[in-house]
């Protein structure tokens, strides 16, 4: 069983790769970093904060095994048909500051 053993948010020291949408995340750049362990090992999850303020304007429920980055960019395609935005052609970034109205 999974079980988070923090959430932190920090600055990035180096880049790092967003696990939802996959924008690199620049040196200086505020994330969230989940940290849990499953089955005996240890995980990180790195968030970008353009995500992270997308996910607490339109939350994703859990459905217990945790949200991966084919839930989320589900969750954002389905977002932005409900809002009648052309995103046939975008990926998830692109998708996600269209929601949030903010440029890549």
């Amino acid at each position: 069983m999974p079980g988070i053993m923090h959430i932190l948010h920090p600055m990035a020291h180096k880049p790092h790769t967003c696990d939802y949408c996959h924008r690199i995340i620049k040196v200086g750049e505020k994330y969230e970093k989940t940290v849990w362990a499953d089955d005996g090992a240890v995980h990180t999850w790195r968030t970008c904060q353009q995500c992270h303020n997308l996910l607490e304007k339109y939350p994703l429920e859990d459905d217990g095994d945790g949200i991966d980055n084919y839930d989320f960019y589900d969750h954002v395609s389905n977002l932005c048909n409900e809002r009648g935005l052309d995103n046939q052609d975008m990926d998830a970034e692109e998708m996600v500051c269209a929601l949030l109205k903010e440029k890549k």
